[in-house]
């Protein structure tokens, strides 16, 4: 009898502790919960591939806008690059407008130059031709030299008049 009241003691533990771990199962695969958890992990897995959806989109549009604004930034740099050249091209007429101005007038000078050595070879050849008239006359020879001497004198008088300077 007592193996029995000791077997029975043991069936009752072992109910007992079956009880316990039913009631450990139960909350454990709580079927409606799992399903519940479950949908649960469905909706944030979307809510999460929608973040990251919007995350590439929006890399994207930076993307876009920061080619844009490198375009905008290069057409400024355009925009100043045609200013500078605009006024270089200004610069380069005006210096051009100038050195035209400078070449008319050397040119205009050169002209009176040419005219006046023009006139001067003229005079250079009448005084030639009186001093051979002269020595045709047969001067003393010391006269000859005398009106060469005048002559190449005279001739100088001429170079530097032409050239400007006061004789």
């Amino acid at each position: 009898m007592q193996e029995l009241k000791d077997q029975l003691g043991k069936i009752d533990q072992l109910k007992h502790h079956i009880a316990i771990m039913k009631r450990q199962l139960k909350n454990t695969y709580n079927l409606p919960k799992v399903i519940e958890k479950e949908d649960e992990l469905k909706a944030a897995q979307k809510e999460l591939n929608k973040v990251i959806d919007e995350k590439n989109s929006l890399l994207k549009i930076k993307k876009e806008q920061n080619k844009a604004l490198e375009f905008l930034n290069n057409e400024g740099e355009y925009e100043k690059k045609l200013k500078q050249v605009t006024a270089e091209l200004r610069q380069v007429k005006d210096d051009y407008r100038k050195e035209n101005e400078l070449f008319n007038e050397n040119d205009k000078a050169m002209k009176k130059l040419h005219e006046k050595i023009i006139v001067m070879e003229e005079k250079c050849r009448d005084l030639q031709k009186k001093i051979k008239d002269k020595k045709g006359e047969k001067q003393p020879k010391s006269q000859g030299v005398v009106n060469e001497v005048l002559g190449s004198s005279f001739i100088k008088s001429l170079n530097l008049e032409f050239l400007g300077e006061p004789t």
